[in-house]
């Protein structure tokens, strides 16, 4: 337990601020709408993009940015790029991660 405890600290901290949890709540939205095939391939017509997040919360593009980087230093979103655009995904395997810690609390 106590190896686990310092590896999700980064992630704690990083969720502590209140826009990153609304922010993770907006990606998984997102993720939400988007189909799967039967093999685990993803389809998604609806990506989730940075302009998009930044115009969802009427924040700035840097501020939206600056919070995803915190997001992505802590493991819990990714970002494919394609082309100009960036795409965020919720990191399963951090939430996983995430689950496991707590349900030892229980």
């Amino acid at each position: 337990m106590q190896k686990k405890t310092p590896l999700l600290n980064k992630e704690f901290k990083a969720l502590s601020e209140e826009n990153r949890l609304k922010i993770l709540l907006f990606i998984h939205e997102h993720q939400l709408k988007c189909a799967y095939d039967k093999d685990g391939t993803k389809r998604c017509d609806i990506q989730c993009c940075i302009k998009d997040i930044a115009k969802h919360f009427e924040l700035s593009l840097s501020t939206i940015s600056y919070h995803i980087k915190e997001l992505v230093n802590a493991n819990i979103v990714t970002i494919k790029k394609e082309g100009k655009w960036s795409h965020c995904e919720i990191n399963k395997d951090k939430i996983e991660i995430f689950l496991n810690f707590f349900n030892t609390l229980r």
